[in-house]
């Protein structure tokens, strides 16, 4: 549901009729009584009142109302004492020699669209308003309603004369605004007239999907005319404002957000980072003690070559020493065991058969001694390096995997802290330091849109 506003303004202070000089001012203006590129006379409506001069129609209420307590008041004075003409001696006083009221519904932005035609249907709701003012306040006589159609929003002047009785100085009759308009009852007249006005406006299609805003506390005041634009303009600039708060409000979450999500994702990056670190040194450690266990393979193997190459002149050895032995024996005995059915060998050819034979069974088995302590030697020595080279590679795939993740990781940082959104809420935080937008707050924006009337 659409709100509008609705204003009721009663003059006072600079724009108090307090002079007759002033009541033709505002006749002139109320009435177009003169040539102006900004008015157009025939887009007003007079509903009470002269079409001529509201100041004669002022001295007819004057007459009226005061000519017979004036006349009393005479008849017990000295000539020097008596008042010829009341609404002079008014004029020439300080009190109001009447007073006006000034009704809006709607402000300029919700009839900026609407037709000359669209703005008369306020005729009949600012006649009902009158008549409601009159039955709510009896003591003040009408002089002038007019309503205007030719500005930004149409609305209603009606100068009155406010009567009260009972002075017992001066005149017993006097023409009085604050004795009329208490502070309490101006209220409640501006309370009914609102609730009438919303009551009216349900009836007009033009006002469909529409109420009056409640009203609120200490708006009733003077806005002139020539400030108007500086109020419109400043209106515009609390919107701005607002809206630029309201975004930089949600850039602001919005980085917050980012900040948040980053500093978690730092603080991740943080503790990758050091376990990376530390999985570094570890793999550091576990790569020197593999090469020190290489270079004990390599070792290794180069005494096992060392080995095979005793075992091979070892064996070399025997077969000399046991072909040595057989010649000899061959020489020395050959002649009694060739050819024989009994093989006689004499002391010293028995012990040096027997010796050689001792020696080349003690070769034979130092040779297996050594060929099998070469194999195991070498089988250590494959499986160690074999182990060692899968080992290497393993760290090696580790070391790689982690340094690729690493790099990721810093990539994946790096790209964070480029984004617009986290430089934007630095710029932000910075220029919020020299800037504040509390400024907007402190802009009482009025409620009532009256400062063109005047």
């Amino acid at each position: 549901m659409n709100k509008i506003s609705y204003s009721f303004h009663l003059s006072s202070k600079n724009h108090a009729l307090s002079t007759i000089n002033k009541i033709q001012q505002v006749s002139k203006h109320n009435l177009r009584s003169y040539a102006s590129p900004e008015y157009d006379r025939a887009k007003i409506a007079i509903i009470c009142g002269s079409d001529k001069s509201i100041l004669d129609d002022i001295k007819r209420i004057y007459h009226d109302a005061f000519d017979a307590p004036l006349a009393h008041y005479n008849a017990n004075k000295r000539a020097d004492r008596q008042i010829p003409d009341y609404l002079e001696h008014v004029s020439g006083s300080h009190s109001d020699i009447a007073c006006e009221i000034i009704i809006q519904i709607g402000d300029r932005d919700f009839w900026s669209d609407k037709s000359h035609q669209d703005k008369q249907c306020m005729t009949p709701i600012y006649t009902d308003q009158l008549e409601y003012l009159r039955e709510l306040v009896p003591e003040l006589i009408i002089a002038s309603a007019v309503i205007h159609y030719d500005e930004s929003s149409p609305h209603i002047h009606i100068i009155g004369v406010p009567v009260a009785d009972g002075f017992c100085k001066g005149l017993e009759r006097q023409v009085s605004k604050t004795r009329v308009f208490t502070r309490d009852r101006l209220s409640h007249i501006q309370d009914k007239l609102h609730e009438r006005a919303d009551q009216e406006i349900s009836f007009e299609p033009i006002f469909d999907g529409v109420v009056i805003r409640k009203k609120e506390p200490g708006r009733n005041k003077d806005i002139p005319k020539y400030a108007l634009d500086q109020y419109y303009e400043l209106q515009n600039d609390i919107h701005n404002l607002h809206d630029e708060k309201n975004s930089l409000e949600k850039e602001t979450h919005d980085a917050t957000s980012q900040l948040v999500k980053t500093h978690a994702t730092t603080e991740k990056v943080r503790a990758d980072t050091e376990h990376l670190i530390t999985k570094k040194a570890e793999i550091k450690s576990e790569l020197d003690a593999l090469s020190e266990r290489y270079d004990n393979a390599v070792n290794m193997i180069e005494t096992a070559d060392s080995l095979r190459d005793k075992a091979s002149l070892l064996s070399s050895t025997v077969k000399i020493l046991t072909a040595a032995k057989v010649k000899k024996i061959d020489k020395n005995v050959k002649s009694s065991i060739l050819n024989k059915d009994k093989v006689v060998l004499n002391k010293a050819d028995y012990d040096a058969l027997i010796k050689t034979a001792q020696a080349a069974e003690a070769a034979i088995k130092e040779a297996q001694i050594i060929s099998m302590e070469k194999y195991t030697i070498l089988f250590d020595a494959r499986y160690e390096a074999d182990k060692l080279l899968e080992d290497a590679h393993q760290r090696l795939a580790e070391s790689f995997s982690e340094e690729c993740r690493r790099k990721e990781i810093e990539r994946n940082y790096n790209d964070m802290l480029a984004d617009p959104i986290i430089t934007e809420y630095l710029d932000y935080k910075k220029s919020m330091s020299t800037h504040s937008l509390e400024q907007s707050r402190d802009i009482d924006s009025p409620d009532i849109d009256i400062g063109d009337f005047d």
